[in-house]
Parts: structure tokens; C-alpha cells; sequence
């Protein structure tokens, strides 16, 4: 697994348990030196890891002639590609595209366009799949669950975004093998509210998810506090289909499915927020 922020403490700190619990190899992207001087500092030990620098790598010409084969229809000269080859997002797309990773995780500290974008020019997406559509993993003291947005600008949009990143999930069922029970999110539940907003947002959800893979079991429209605790929903909705709680959800838009992560992935601070309101 290849990190393009090799020098981030954070990144340093994850790779550091990947090791401990030998969940993955880590690949971390950047200056030697730097890096175990970091590690060293940080009291870390990355025994097992590899660091590579891309402007040193022994593979860099290889590189170079491949990303100039991949974009030279795109203006990309080969001059250009011995520049681009310096970007560390670029060259772990490189990395996987060739084979010599499984996957790359990168933007700690970068915007996400310039984190996707060259995953999209260079590792490309699957044959037969023309849309694309991210989710947010987080693990929480009570499980692991999936934040899915899908609100676009169409409803027809929304649904053809959802249908192809299931398509592809299904064809590697074994990355998600626990993703079965799918709620679709919104600020009422079950009907109580009649906007346009609610009404379309869940229809498309829905739909999208059913069409894309029967066996899934999708309910909703519904809050989110009822949509992860089994108390309410048994109480108050005993007529749902997802009785216990579902691990997807699925958010009407990209906006809110991201502030919902970022407030969880910072929970302890925000109770903190909480205690002085």
C-alpha cells in the first residue's frame, strides 16, 4: 500500500500499525532522510516498511515512458512527464497501474482534485464503467460504517453515479462483504416531511441501489439518529425492513455526507464544543 504523504505524521503514525498488526506493507513516497529522521523523532518503528523517493527511484525511467504512452494524446510531452513525474500522486498511480502496489492512500494534506485526478488520468476506472462515486469508511466504537453520497444534478444522474460504483463493488464483493443493509438519510423520516428535496433524494437512492444489486436490503427515507440506533427503530418504526441498524449510509449530497465525517473523525472535539454550549 503506497502513501504519496510519506513524511506526514499521521500517515507515519497509521503505517506504524499497519506494521504492528500486519495488516499491510506500507510504500511511503518521499525523502529518505526526512522520513526516518521523522520516524526516529516520533519514536515509530517502520521495520518492514519501504521508502522510496521518486526522484532517486530505480524504476523512475520506466515510469516515465509509461505515463508519456498513457497521455501523450493528452498534450502531455515527454519532457512533461519527466516533470510530472516528480508529483507524488502521480507516481504512486504510476506504482499501481504497473503493479508494484495494491493501493494507494493519499490527501492528508492535499485538496482532493489533486489527490483523484491522477488516479482517474493513470489507474483509470474499470472497463465498462463511466461515472465514478467515492464513500467515506469510518470506524466507530459501534462498528464500521460507510458514508455514501449521491446527490448530483439530475435524478438520473444520481441514479447512474450509484448503479456504477455498485457495479463495481459487486464485481469485488470481498472488499465489502458486510455492506448489505443500506439506509438512505434525510431530515425526516418515513414520509413525515413532503418536500420535493426529501421525496426525490430517497427515490433515487433507493432505486439506485435495488437496480444496481437486488440483494441488497435498502429502506428509508430517515433520520440519522434513528437510522443507527435498533432502540428507535424497533420502538418507533417497527415496520422497516432494517430492524438492528444499517452500516451504509447513504447521504442525499456530497456536502453532507462530508461534514458528517469530518465532525465524526474529530468527535472528541466536538464533545468538548458540545460541553460549553
Amino acid at each position: 500500500m503506497v502513501f504519496p504523504e510519506g513524511d506526514n505524521e499521521k500517515i507515519l503514525r497509521a503505517c506504524h500499525t499497519l506494521l504492528e498488526e500486519k495488516i499491510a506493507t506500507p510504500i511511503l513516497l518521499g525523502d529518505v532522510a526526512k522520513i526516518l529522521a521523522k520516524t526516529l523523532e516520533l519514536g515509530l518503528n517502520l521495520r518492514g516498511a519501504e521508502i522510496v523517493d521518486p526522484l532517486t527511484a530505480r524504476y523512475r525511467e520506466r515510469y516515465i515512458q509509461e505515463l508519456f504512452r498513457l497521455r501523450q494524446r493528452s498534450g502531455v510531452t515527454l519532457d512533461e512527464a519527466r516533470t510530472l513525474i516528480n508529483d507524488r500522486n502521480i507516481f504512486a498511480s504510476m506504482m499501481v497501474h504497473m503493479g508494484d502496489t495494491d493501493a494507494l492512500v493519499s490527501g492528508v494534506t492535499q485538496h482532493f482534485p489533486d489527490t483523484i485526478r491522477p488516479a482517474l488520468q493513470i489507474v483509470r476506472m474499470r472497463e465498462g464503467l463511466h461515472k465514478v462515486a467515492g464513500c467515506y469508511p469510518m470506524i466507530q466504537p459501534t462498528g464500521i460504517y460507510f458514508f455514501w453520497p449521491i446527490r448530483a444534478s439530475t435524478s438520473i444522474l444520481r441514479r447512474r453515479i450509484l448503479s456504477k460504483s455498485l457495479c463495481a463493488r459487486r464485481k469485488r464483493r470481498d472488499a465489502l462483504t458486510s455492506c448489505r443493509e443500506w439506509r438512505c438519510l434525510s431530515f425526516s423520516s418515513f414520509g413525515s416531511s413532503k418536500h420535493k428535496f426529501m421525496r426525490e433524494g430517497t427515490q433515487s437512492g433507493r432505486t439506485g441501489c435495488t437496480k444496481a444489486d437486488p440483494s441488497l436490503i435498502v429502506d428509508g427515507e430517515i433520520m440519522a439518529d434513528a437510522a443507527v440506533s435498533p432502540e428507535i427503530l424497533e420502538q418507533t418504526y417497527p415496520f422497516s425492513s432494517l430492524q438492528g441498524g444499517a452500516n451504509v449510509l447513504v447521504f442525499p449530497d456530497l456536502a453532507s455526507a462530508n461534514i458528517a465525517c469530518k465532525l465524526l473523525g474529530n468527535h472528541r472535539r466536538l464533545r468538548e464544543l458540545w460541553g460549553r454550549f
